[in-house]
C-alpha cells in the first residue's frame, strides 16, 4: 500500500528522475572506462 501511494504521488516526477539517474550512471561508466586509459603513460 505504501509503495502504491508513493507511486501515485511520484508518478509525474519519475521521468526527470529516470533521466537524471541514466545520465549519472552513464557518466560513472564513462569514468570507469576512461580512468585506466588516462592513468596509462602515453
Amino acid at each position: 500500500m505504501l509503495g502504491h501511494h508513493l507511486d501515485v504521488v511520484g508518478s509525474p516526477d519519475w521521468k526527470p528522475l529516470a533521466v537524471q539517474t541514466a545520465v549519472g550512471l552513464t557518466g560513472i561508466m564513462i569514468g570507469l572506462v576512461a580512468s585506466p586509459r588516462r592513468d596509462l603513460p602515453s
